[in-house]
């Protein structure tokens, strides 16, 4: 029995053993096992680490708890937030962001609201140098297998620049609804410009054209009569006293006929005119001039006029003379629309002329000329109109004295392509001082050419070179009437209604001068002439002076005209003075070769200047 005992106590001391035995080896594999794993998650922690801090992005990873040992942040977060990674731990990245940022973003990721999560937001931080930073945020959150939130991870990217280039689209965008929106008030205020400018054009033009059918109305009423009186076989005392009643009439209908017709070439000659100024199509000229003899030149225009008003018309300029570079036509024509409406304007007292010099660092000069009068004046809101369209002064002086209303306009536009100012001073019932300068280049000394004419008398005269004329006019009543105007002046007239027709005339005569009208059917001006210069060439003849004529006065078709080998072009309607002086410069041409001047006709030719 004992034996028994002391056997089974052996044997369990042997079973001891062995299990001690295999503990002992199980806890070495345990520890083994136990060293491996936490050396792998160091490992695993560094990889993650070292992953969080090569990222772009700024991570903050924190549990839900308040254990602050669970708070992860990498260092692109700090680089974003402008903070320290013991700053995020102690004071919380709360408080970097922006002022007016904090409250939301607060309440969005607030620890009570963190199931709400799940979309970006954007929101600013505030860096240590004042300087603002956009990021946008997301935040993602991790749960137990029981289902309950225990960390969340917060990340931030840098969007400053897109916000940057988001805010200079929006302002592009605005400025191109701005640009877009303003291009088409534009449109609508031009387009309502041009109907009103068209509709007062019309306005202007219909008016005296009333007048002239009115008065050749009155004109016909009065040929009736007459025509009624001379078929009688017998004239009373009483038919007589009709006839001389009528007279004065019938010359009041022709005076206002005249001035009718010249008020209508006014307002197309100012159309034209300001039409090229606003499609840049004026061309300054430049040549040398004084400006002290244009002054003198455009006021002798008027002397007559002011005289007869009782006006005294003065000047005050320097002594000595200054020769510019520049267009005097063009500062004559702006003189000529100030002293226009200075001698309408005006019932008493005198006009004054100013021409002063002031000169500039860079070699050229300032000329400033100024008109001044004792006329009616201007009112503050006349003076806002002035330089607008058709717009004239309400004073019911501008509008008994007439004028296009376009003639200030487009003095501005000369001036100011000439780089210059006009402006103007006025008080009501005393009088006004327009002024306007212009910059030119100064000419230290003056060279030109002067060809020596004998005095000739004017048209018509019976010592004159040219006698017989070739009209080439397809109109009928263009024609007649430069027949009837050249035949009362003396000379001997040939028609053609065509260039065919005219080259049939001049193969079988010799003709001293050609009118010649610019547009024609079959043949027009500019072949017709082009073919007379190469049978001149070609024969050897002397060229015969050709006159333009045209109702188109743009430049480019005068250019046309005169390239072909017209010597002068002239705009329709024209004047009867006007025709007649462009003749008595081509006369004086052949004065001058028959007194012996050596330069051939062509060459004279080529010197007379078409300043029309």
């Amino acid at each position: 029995m004992v034996a028994m005992l002391k056997q089974k106590t052996r044997a369990l001391e042997t079973e001891v053993e062995r299990r001690k035995t295999v503990e002992g080896v199980l806890q070495r594999y345990l520890d083994v096992l136990s060293t491996r794993a936490e050396a792998s998650l160091r490992h695993q922690q560094q990889l993650y680490h070292t992953l969080l801090s090569f990222l772009p992005v700024g991570v903050y990873s924190a549990p839900i708890s308040d254990d602050c040992d669970g708070v992860i942040v990498n260092e692109r977060f700090c680089e974003l937030t402008g903070m320290t990674e013991a700053q995020v731990r102690i004071y919380g990245w709360f408080s970097a962001v922006h002022i007016d940022d904090r409250d939301r973003v607060r309440h969005l990721w607030d620890v009570s609201n963190i199931h709400a999560f799940g979309g970006k937001e954007e929101y600013r931080y505030v860096l240590s140098g004042g300087n603002v930073r956009w990021v946008a945020g997301e935040t993602v959150q991790f749960t137990s297998h029981e289902g309950k939130s225990q960390t969340y991870i917060h990340s931030i990217v840098d969007i400053t620049e897109l916000k940057k280039v988001e805010r200079q689209r929006k302002q592009a965008s605005r400025k191109a609804e701005e640009l877009l929106r303003h291009r088409a008030e534009q449109a609508e205020r031009h387009r309502t410009e041009q109907d009103q400018f068209i509709d007062t054009l019309c306005h202007e033009l219909r008016n005296p054209l009333s007048s002239i059918q009115g008065n050749v109305e009155l004109l016909q009423i009065g040929q009736d009569l007459r025509q009624s009186i001379l078929s009688s076989e017998r004239l009373d005392p009483h038919d007589l006293e009709r006839l001389r009643i009528q007279v004065p009439l019938d010359q009041e209908s022709i005076c206002a006929i005249e001035k009718c017709s010249a008020h209508q070439k006014v307002i197309t000659d100012d159309v034209l005119a300001l039409s090229k100024l606003e499609v840049g199509k004026v061309v300054l000229r430049k040549v040398e001039f004084n400006p002290k003899t244009s002054i003198i030149d455009v006021t002798r225009m008027f002397e007559a006029e002011a005289s007869r008003k009782g006006l005294t018309l003065r000047s005050n300029m320097p002594v000595s003379d200054v020769i510019i570079r520049g267009d005097p036509d063009r500062v004559s024509q702006v003189l000529i629309n100030l002293l226009t409406n200075a001698v309408k304007c005006t019932t008493r007292g005198c006009i004054t002329l100013v021409l002063d010099f002031v000169e500039r660092e860079d070699g050229r000069i300032l000329v400033r000329i100024a008109v001044k009068d004792t006329g009616i004046g201007l009112t503050k809101q006349e003076k806002a109109k002035l330089f607008l369209r058709f717009m004239q002064p309400a004073s019911s002086t501008y509008h008994e004295t007439g004028g296009s209303g376009l003639g200030l306009v487009i003095s501005k536009g000369l001036v100011e392509l000439m780089d210059g100012t006009i402006t103007v001073e006025s008080v009501k019932g005393e009088g006004s001082e327009f002024t306007f300068t212009f910059v030119a280049e100064k000419v230290d000394h003056l060279t030109f050419t002067c060809l020596p004419v004998p005095s000739t008398t004017s048209v018509p005269s019976q010592n004159r070179r040219i006698r017989h004329i070739l009209i080439v006019e397809d109109n009928v009543i263009n024609q007649r009437f430069l027949l009837r105007l050249l035949e009362a002046a003396g000379f001997i007239c040939s028609t053609a209604g065509n260039g065919v027709e005219a080259l049939a005339r001049i193969e079988h005569q010799p003709f001293d001068l050609i009118l010649m009208d610019v547009h024609m059917p079959i043949m027009d001006g500019i072949a017709s002439t082009l073919e007379i210069r190469a049978r001149e060439a070609k024969n050897n003849l002397p060229p015969t002076p050709i006159i333009g004529l045209s109702g188109n006065a743009r430049e480019e078709h005068k250019v046309t005209a005169l390239s072909s080998g017209m010597n002068y072009y002239l705009t329709k309607p024209c004047r009867k003075d006007e025709l007649y002086g462009v003749i008595d410069k081509f006369e004086k041409v052949y004065q001058t070769v028959a007194h012996g001047n050596r330069r051939t006709v062509g060459g004279c030719l080529r010197d007379i200047p078409n300043s029309h």
